[in-house]
């Protein structure tokens, strides 16, 4: 194989990826995006020709999917592409060491080293990232997103990357393994269906607001529509407003007007934003019933790589999730726009009683449309996983409201401000999932420690590495 030829097979990999995958999302695609990256590491030479493919094609993802980032640091974006794209590059790396594998094992392990790459860099280290894994393709394809109830959406990436690499040994004359790569893919489809939920109606009533300049007085004219409707749950944008302190002066005039509009409000707030504050600001969901009576806070747990974490005076303070919010219409669950990108939360929620999700977003309009559209193809998974409600007050969209089945029953436009209305119900059911299935990340991570071990003791020794 040329080198031409090798980085060519690499660049369209990253180019079906960014195809297959949220806002694009032609998630047939996924089934083969890999298989060109697989071809051209098996036939590389070296480690570090196999290690430059599968950079390449992280890139040439990470390029066209995340352009976006231009707008947040400039050309820094470059920096944080070339980071992203080195898991691929591990993975390409450690799939050409193991060459002389059986097929079948080799393909198996491949989906094992994938999802402990991508589940190690989206949950477990500094710069978390949830986005553009495999998995995610199916956010809008409602009979696979069914199976995310069982194996999460690292589940499913496992499945795309084991039937990549049973296609991988098909090419190589197995059409044994080929033929268990579309009886697989087929009965994902299929079987999904059995697994749909029924969703019964609910008579919980939720109205998000969509506005993201908080200044101008229009959030509170928005509320005051919604509140005219009667509805149970009032929810605003993240960081709604920024108060010094959480004390009466700041509390007072938030629980009058849950009292007014007699209902609960989740108001998204920076908590001790002022220039005299003594300790890093909170970003807050402040929770009152219709009394007004102040039932606690959300602070949130997942900050935002840089921004959050580096930023704002030393970063934002973060305190864990240890609560949930009894109300008269069942026990609420909050969680702050980054927050829904990741596994361990819902689950941790659902845990303590969590019967449906709120989540205050703020995704401003300066950040372009393609990275709202991403962050909101998320939340489909955390809807199945928990099987349970969710309703998002974006700040500038979608605002949106996720049933059970991960089907968006309302939503509102981007850059459109105005109030989404739901009606949900809460449920008390847990998933296999939320039993089981949340396990298979983390046992991929320790297979990929013991594989990636094992082929650079041998491929030192065999001079795989030289």
């Amino acid at each position: 194989m040329s080198a031409l030829t090798g980085f060519a097979a690499a660049v369209c990999t990253g180019v079906l990826l960014h195809l297959a995958l949220p806002p694009r999302s032609i998630s047939i695609l996924i089934w083969i995006a890999l298989l060109p990256l697989l071809w051209a590491a098996q036939r590389a030479g070296s480690a570090r020709t196999a290690f430059y493919l599968g950079l390449t094609a992280g890139l040439v993802l990470c390029v066209l999917s995340l352009f976006w980032l231009t707008r947040l640091f400039g050309p820094a974006a470059v920096s944080l592409w070339v980071l992203l794209a080195l898991w691929p590059a591990l993975f390409a790396l450690w799939y050409f060491s193991t060459a002389s594998w059986p097929r079948l094992p080799r393909a198996v392990a491949a989906a094992a080293v994938w999802v402990g790459l991508e589940f190690f860099r989206s949950e477990l280290w500094w710069f978390e990232f949830t986005w553009l894994t495999p998995g995610s393709a199916f956010h809008s394809t409602p009979a696979v997103l069914q199976w995310a109830s069982i194996i999460g959406v690292y589940g499913l990436s496992f499945i795309v990357v084991l039937v990549n690499g049973l296609l991988a040994a098909a090419l190589g004359g197995s059409w044994a393994a080929g033929l268990a790569a579309l009886i697989m893919a087929i009965a994902l489809y299929a079987g999904g269906r059995t697994l749909t939920p029924e969703v019964a109606p609910g008579d919980i009533r939720v109205a998000a607001v969509q506005h993201e300049d908080y200044a101008s007085g229009r959030l509170y004219q928005l509320s005051e529509q919604a509140a005219a409707e009667r509805r149970d749950f009032l929810i605003w944008p993240e960081g709604a407003m920024s108060i010094p302190a959480l004390d009466t002066a700041a509390l007072d005039p938030l629980a009058g007007l849950a009292r007014r509009w007699n209902t609960h409000l989740i108001a998204g707030a920076i908590v001790g934003s002022s220039p005299m504050a003594r300790q890093n600001p909170e970003d807050c969901a402040l929770v009152f019933d219709p009394e007004g009576k102040y039932l606690g806070r959300h602070t949130k747990v997942h900050l935002v790589p840089l921004m959050e974490k580096t930023f704002f005076g030393g970063g934002f303070a973060r305190r864990p999730a240890r609560e949930v919010f009894p109300t008269t219409h069942g026990v609420a669950g909050v969680q702050i726009c980054f927050d829904e990108n990741f596994t361990d939360l819902s689950r941790r929620l659902t845990g303590l009683g969590a019967e449906f999700f709120l989540v205050p977003s703020y995704d401003p309009a300066e950040w372009g449309n393609v990275e709202r559209l991403q962050h909101a193809a998320l939340l489909s998974f955390r809807a199945v996983e928990s099987r349970r409600w969710i309703v998002r007050a974006s700040s500038s969209g979608p605002s949106e409201a996720i049933d059970p089945a991960g089907r968006r029953v309302a939503s509102l436009a981007l850059n459109k401000e105005g109030v989404l209305t739901a009606t949900i119900a809460a449920r008390k059911d847990r998933t296999i999932y939320h039993r089981f299935g949340w396990v298979l990340p983390y046992l991929c991570v320790a297979v990929t420690v013991a594989l990636f071990g094992a082929v650079f003791y041998l491929g030192e020794a065999k001079g795989y590495l030289a």
